[in-house]
């Protein structure tokens, strides 16, 4: 099953339309939020349809079970895979997607990991949190910064688009490293998705500058 890789493919596409390309075709402000608001909502419908036909299989003890639309979309995943902790033997692995009908479901009691391992994960997890929000905090701080001395042609929401619509991403980053914090997920996906996003903003930093420079 592929389902979950192309859902987030799917959402990665509209938002760099939403961010990128929609503000050089329409001077309307609106228009990318309108956009990542759908994209946002699209996928919330598309991630409970996956929930509810997906299963899992730990690599460890073979046991096999299902997670909810929430853990489903905050767990990071490959093609065929997905970070999950076991709710029998309780280890966070990359578990095997399979098809829900295929699947020996049971009820079992979530297990528990070595406090220190949860602790060392989430300290690293947090470091990646306050990187990315330091960098989006230095894009407003230099926003706002113009808007004090701005020209009076220049219109407010026109200024704050980018900042505002690019806000979503830190937003996401955030809720996904607090659960895989509080989950004591383990895994090279998340300082890799941590140098994405502080690429992104700064190359939203740059698209700012462009524009502002313009204003002026």
């Amino acid at each position: 099953m592929r389902s979950s890789a192309t859902i987030g493919l799917i959402g990665t596409f509209f938002m760099i339309v939403a961010l990128f390309v929609l503000p050089r075709l329409s001077s309307q402000a609106v228009w990318p939020m309108v956009v990542v608001a759908v994209t946002v909502i699209g996928l919330f419908f598309l991630v409970r349809w996956h929930a509810g036909r997906a299963a899992y299989r730990c690599p460890g003890c073979s046991r096999e079970f299902m997670v909810s639309a929430w853990i489903d979309f905050l767990s990071p995943h490959t093609i065929g895979e997905k970070l999950l902790r076991c709710p029998s033997c309780g280890k966070s692995s990359w578990c095997i997607e399979i098809d829900r009908t295929a699947a020996d479901l049971f009820e079992a009691e979530k297990g528990t990991q070595p406090p220190g391992a949860r602790f060392a994960a989430a300290g690293r997890l947090y470091l990646q949190v306050a990187v990315v929000m330091a960098v989006y905090g230095a894009l407003w701080l230099y926003t706002l910064q113009f808007l004090r001395v701005s020209p009076a042609t220049a219109e407010t929401m026109m200024v704050l688009k980018i900042p505002l619509v690019t806000g979503l991403l830190p937003l996401l980053h955030l809720i996904f490293c607090l659960f895989a914090a509080r989950e004591g997920y383990r895994s090279r996906i998340y300082p890799i998705m941590t140098g994405f996003v502080v690429a992104f903003l700064l190359l939203a930093f740059w698209s700012q500058r462009q524009m502002l420079s313009y204003l002026r």
